[in-house]
């Protein structure tokens, strides 16, 4: 094993006494996330009795899947392991708590040195790059729209505490909010949930769109630091996200669609008005998407939702790293 390994080797034999932990779902520069599931009073017994506590993946309620995020150790010394490890993304999820339904929710988490972990919901839809894979084709053109709203209500949350909009454009706002950026955003950090979405989504069976990972994001006291770190998400949401996104739905290509990307894009070059009114640009996208998604069929197929919901099937963790 590396050196770079060994903060999550540490971290995943002080988790495994109070989880079970899967397979791997995936593995950055600075995490690795691997499907978990709380151990029960039953597995703790059998732990003490010294019986194997590992259940078999059919006595593993899905209800009880979460996901594990362990710290890798940066082993280049020549560069700085501030800000990369857990504790930064651990920090900003504590000031999102449980305000927001479009950010990840922190479920648990534990730093002390090179051991850290944090836990988080299992988002059984996969993330929006697995859907553009796999199933973007069969989606109505209006879950672009969907997505589109979905990505800027979350970054109306992280920017200035904006909980809610009415139809009118009224907003609610939680108090004294620094603004938080996100700075990585791409298809791999946005999530689908298989819940029905949240309330303002309840006349679609579309799915919840959530933003995660945030080792990369920044609370931003100085404003005009925040709106340059700003105009890098909504560049990256119009040009990468959605550009993506809707190549993959048939017919999703429209001028209204092509304008919405265009002023995302082009930011850079009004940064007057970006500057002076970042709220009511982000506002005005919002409407924009929100009037659109409205014009479509907001029926996701079964079909699709039957795909997404797939159930994996569990391998304990230990036989993973053995082979």
């Amino acid at each position: 094993m590396s050196a770079q390994d060994d903060g999550a080797r540490d971290s995943r034999i002080y988790f495994r006494q109070t989880h079970h932990e899967f397979q791997p779902l995936g593995s950055g520069g600075y995490g690795i996330a691997c499907l978990a599931a709380k151990k029960n009073a039953n597995d703790q017994q059998a732990q003490i009795s010294g019986v194997r506590a590992l259940p078999p993946s059919r006595q593993v309620d899905p209800a009880r899947l979460i996901v594990v995020k362990y710290y890798k150790q940066n082993d280049d010394p020549d560069e700085s392991d501030e800000s990369k490890d857990l504790s930064n993304e651990i920090a900003i999820m504590k000031t999102f708590g449980k305000k927001y339904h479009g950010v990840v929710e922190l479920l648990n988490s534990y730093v002390a040195g090179d051991v850290q972990w944090m836990t988080m919901p299992l988002l059984r839809g996969g993330t929006l790059h697995d859907f553009i894979g796999t199933s973007a084709n069969k989606a109505p053109v209006s879950f672009v729209w969907h997505v589109a709203h979905s990505i800027v209500g979350s970054l109306l949350f992280m920017y200035f505490g904006i909980t809610s909009v009415d139809a009118s454009g009224n907003t609610v706002t939680e108090p004294r909010w620094s603004p938080i950026t996100h700075n990585d955003i791409h298809n791999n950090n946005i999530y689908l949930g298989l819940a029905p979405a949240a309330a303002e989504y309840k006349h679609s069976n579309f799915p919840l769109v959530v933003l995660a990972d945030f080792g990369q994001s920044k609370s931003h006291p100085d404003y005009a630091e925040f709106v340059d770190s700003a105009k890098d998400d909504v560049v990256t949401l119009g040009t990468h996200v959605i550009k993506k996104l809707s190549d993959a739905i048939d017919g999703a290509q429209s001028q209204e669609l092509e304008d919405w990307m265009d002023k995302c894009g082009d930011i850079l070059g009004r940064d007057e008005e970006f500057n002076v009114s970042t709220k009511e640009f982000l506002l005005d996208l919002l409407k924009t998407a929100a009037t659109e998604r409205r014009k479509g069929d907001q029926y996701m197929p079964q079909t699709v939702l039957d795909e997404m919901a797939t159930v994996p099937r569990l391998i304990d963790a230990s036989a993973v790293e053995e082979e």
